[in-house]
């Protein structure tokens, strides 16, 4: 019910696959008990096994969340007294410094990728720091030469070409004259 009620509001096909996934992998691990009879030690074992895993700790978090959401919209919905997932903490993040590649490494990326057909992708990328659905989005009626700008108004996934960014702002990035060229 509930992730039918996701596919309702109509959330992109990819976040509701997300969701799925979750709750065919990770679900399954309250045994199939009644909502009402998930218990804190359940949700205790729930949070072992996910630890144990080898997934990143934004994984695990994101599988976490789900899990906290759905039980929350049960709690919303009188199928459960008590969210026994309320209780688990997110597992904490190592903060990672960002990482830049050196002009030197950026050229010998460039070298080693110059017959390859996509690099004038490669180079837009390099030059602009656009996602990589915003570069795969991109049609010709989106670059304006005269004001030396590339418009970001469309995303492309795995799915579908949307009319949208990731964040919903739409944005012009300036194009350097290696861009321009």
């Amino acid at each position: 019910n509930w992730l039918q009620g996701k596919v309702d509001q109509e959330l992109s096909r990819r976040t509701i696959d997300a969701y799925r996934g979750v709750v065919d992998n990770y679900f399954s691990v309250f045994n199939l008990k009644l909502l009402k009879n998930i218990t804190i030690l359940d949700s205790q074992n729930l949070l072992s096994r996910i630890s144990k895993s080898s997934l990143s700790v934004s994984r695990k978090n994101y599988i976490l969340m789900v899990l906290k959401m759905i039980l929350k919209d049960a709690l919303k919905w009188g199928y459960i007294l008590k969210n026994p997932l309320e209780v688990l903490p997110f597992l904490k993040v190592k903060e990672t410094e960002e990482k830049y590649w050196l002009p030197r490494e950026i050229e010998k990326f460039l070298e080693a990728n110059k017959d390859n057909s996509y690099y004038q992708l490669f180079l837009l990328a390099l030059n602009t720091g656009m996602r990589c659905g915003e570069l795969l989005g991109l049609c010709w009626d989106r670059v304006d030469f005269e004001r030396r700008q590339i418009l970001i108004t469309r995303t492309r996934d795995r799915y579908e070409l949307k009319d949208t960014t990731k964040t919903g702002v739409n944005r012009a990035i300036p194009m350097n004259n290696i861009v321009y060229d």
